[in-house]
């Protein structure tokens, strides 16, 4: 549970006013006041302060908040009890606001931290969502590690619905990458559960992971650039319990991300989902063909107008048409035909009605040694698509003797344990990725 002050708000002579709030024991709250009564930095204000910052005990009380009429700036102060290494007893801290007349502008979040807890989930602190700002709410968690006692940002949602009390959780997995069938998924999972669901609304969030963790993820399998090669499992939950572990449960869904944003610490997948639940991050799954094949994709949201896209680098999206290598870019499937290697690692998704998005496609080229003939690499019948590899192409070698006598390279290049590979002597193999 949490309790507030009684909420204040500093009203500058030009008619600029500022809303904040003191948090028990936590943080602060402030916002500009925009549209009447509405709090441009999401519900309840943007949460400010020091934070409780690795072990790092504080009492945030007595904050204030000011405006300067004539600018777009503000301050606010507070009296804290930190007890760090050289601050000590009773102190006055400070954090200057900018930015407060600006539309859509929302302070930077507080750094995304690692949540390492030996008791289980840590549980955030608590939210009511009743759809006034129509902000992103940011929803800090505090984890009650011995040793990394600390506040962190832990998701953020569209305050445009009623949610009601909102209840956060996070399960933070300390050891080795976490896999389900020899698949990694990341070492935080989520939970959230609210008081209220909208029927078939369609709810915007951001999840929040660290830098270290997407590492792990990175490392596990190197077919990961980046977070845009992210996606979501959405599982049915309409309670607080939060699983250590994924398991398959009736009702789930895979969730592809509307954006990343890059911030201190980590990063924010963005989603848009139609329910709450457990919420588990792994990689995309891969559609994965030869050079020259074809496939289809086929958008799982219905309408009257379609219209897919591609993106190259999995951000920046494009409308296609019709093509030597497209068809039915207006229609709810998608045919890829004679796909060329350079596609490897192309996202697809549709637009439906010019303002839905379907789940998004990742295409994947990809050749499997198989040494049905020899050991060379140049001998296209030792490759599952009868070809051999191009500089486009992810490489797979699962078992076997393998020996390269030739200059060459390919996109990624994964070889199990027990394989031998050997370049002779003079020649190179180039892994592009």
């Amino acid at each position: 549970n949490i309790s507030y002050d009684f909420p204040l708000v500093s009203v500058s002579h030009t008619g600029k006013a500022l809303f904040y709030i003191r948090e028990y024991y936590r943080s602060a709250r402030v916002s500009p006041i925009s549209r009447g009564a509405s709090l441009a930095w999401g519900a309840m204000g943007k949460p400010v302060g020091t934070g409780l910052d690795y072990n790092g005990f504080y009492n945030l009380e007595q904050p204030v908040a000011v405006i300067d009429p004539s600018k777009n700036t503000g301050l606010i102060a507070w009296r804290d009890n930190r007890n760090l290494p050289g601050v000590t007893g009773e102190n006055i801290f400070m954090r200057h606001l900018d930015h407060l007349d600006e539309l859509n502008y929302t302070p930077p979040t507080k750094p995304v931290k690692l949540l390492p807890n030996p008791y289980g989930p840590s549980t955030a602190n608590p939210a009511v969502l009743t759809g006034s700002s129509y902000q992103y709410s940011t929803i800090e968690i505090y984890n009650s590690s011995p040793t990394h006692s600390s506040t962190s940002p832990i998701v953020e949602i569209l305050d445009d619905y009623n949610f009601g009390r909102v209840e956060v959780n996070a399960f933070q997995h300390s050891g080795v990458i976490r896999r389900y069938n020899n698949q990694p998924y990341l070492n935080r999972n989520f939970t959230i559960k609210t008081e209220n669901v909208p029927t078939g609304a369609d709810i915007n969030l951001s999840l929040f992971f660290t830098r270290e963790e997407f590492a792990a993820m990175k490392a596990a399998d190197i077919t990961i650039s980046d977070p845009t090669y992210l996606a979501v499992i959405r599982q049915p939950n309409n309670t607080t319990v939060t699983p250590g572990t994924y398991a398959p449960v009736a009702g789930e869904e895979i969730l592809t991300p509307t954006g990343v944003d890059s911030v201190a610490g980590g990063y924010a997948l963005k989603i848009t989902a139609t329910g709450f639940g457990n919420f588990f991050i792994q990689k995309l799954a891969p559609v994965s063909l030869c050079s020259g094949a074809g496939t289809s994709f086929s958008s799982n949201l219905t309408g009257v107008a379609y219209q897919w896209q591609v993106s190259t680098d999995g951000s920046t999206y494009a409308s296609i048409s019709n093509n030597a290598n497209y068809g039915g870019t207006n229609t709810a499937t998608l045919q890829l035909i004679n796909v060329p290697s350079s596609f490897n690692g192309n996202r697809y998704r549709c637009v439906i009605n010019g303002t839905k998005l379907s789940s998004s496609f990742y295409l994947q080229v990809l050749n499997v040694w198989t040494g049905a003939a020899s050991n060379a690499w140049e001998n296209p019948a030792n490759w599952s698509c009868g070809q051999v590899p191009d500089s486009n192409t992810d490489v797979v070698i699962n078992s076997g003797t393998v020996v390269l006598n030739s200059n060459t390279s390919c996109k990624s290049f994964k070889i199990n344990p027990g394989v031998s590979f050997t370049v002779n002597a003079g020649f190179t193999l180039t892994v592009t990725h």
